[in-house]
């Protein structure tokens, strides 16, 4: 009987609503909102990091309903899910993983990275946190932060602006890690700044046996955001005098 509950959710349900999502992202392609993602200067004016009409029904879409597009079927192929708020190195970590185990897509195609909470069968799970601001600073700078609340499942994030969305968007940042935190599955949470020196305790929680996880692993890099204070001191430091 669950047997046929799945089925009948994954086909009235889950994959009208994946369809959905799909149709509406092609529709929307090429709307400004898909332009400014791929943008990362800092100074971009807030009142272009709204999303286009058709983008703001997928993202609320995404927010309101983020437990439905997970597939029972993917989460149980899985050695260990790698999640986070976003900004905190996520991407590099799962694809180094995929080497060695079976893991989520490092795209999020899957709708998996960026959970804002633990589905009802979770698999072994990697939480990589960070500080609320610092994740917001960074998401900000690249002009994703309506799209990256509605993956952490705040509608708010999608309508609101300024202020009031940066609020809405910590907010749901703690909200996620206190969520994964009382997961009934396995999760080990790992600090973005300490994934380096815990690589052996990341390895033996994903039960990875090749050394080449640990000889292999990617060296760090400088966070973009730090990269970019560093960029503006120098270019204040060489500016000319005002005569």
């Amino acid at each position: 009987m669950a047997v046929w509950r799945n089925d009948f959710g994954a086909m009235f349900v889950q994959i009208p609503l994946r369809i959905a999502f799909e149709a509406l992202a092609a529709a929307g392609a090429g709307g400004r909102y898909m332009r400014i993602e791929s943008m990362t200067a800092p100074d971009v004016p807030e009142q272009f990091f709204g999303p286009m009409p058709l983008d703001l029904v997928r993202l609320t879409l995404r927010a309101a309903f983020w437990r439905l597009l997970v597939t029972p079927a993917r989460l149980a192929s899985m050695d260990v899910l790698v999640v986070s708020p976003g900004g905190v190195g996520t991407t590099f970590l799962i694809r180094h993983l995929s080497r060695f185990a079976r893991t989520n897509l490092p795209t999020d195609a899957d709708y998996l990275k960026h959970l804002p909470g633990p589905p009802r069968t979770p698999p072994k799970t990697i939480f990589i946190r960070g500080d609320g601001e610092s994740i917001y600073a960074s998401i900000k700078r690249r002009g994703w932060v309506a799209r990256q609340g509605a993956k952490l499942g705040s509608v708010g994030c999608v309508y609101s602006r300024g202020e009031t969305q940066k609020a809405a968007f910590i907010a749901a940042v703690r909200a996620q890690e206190q969520r994964w935190r009382q997961s009934e599955g396995e999760v080990l949470f790992v600090d973005y700044d300490d994934i380096w020196q815990l690589t052996e305790d990341i390895m033996t929680f994903a039960g990875i046996t090749d050394p080449c996880f640990i000889t292999e692993f990617p060296q760090r890099q400088m966070r973009l955001s730090i990269a970019l204070d560093i960029q503006r001191e120098g270019a204040n430091r060489v500016k000319p005098a005002v005569a």
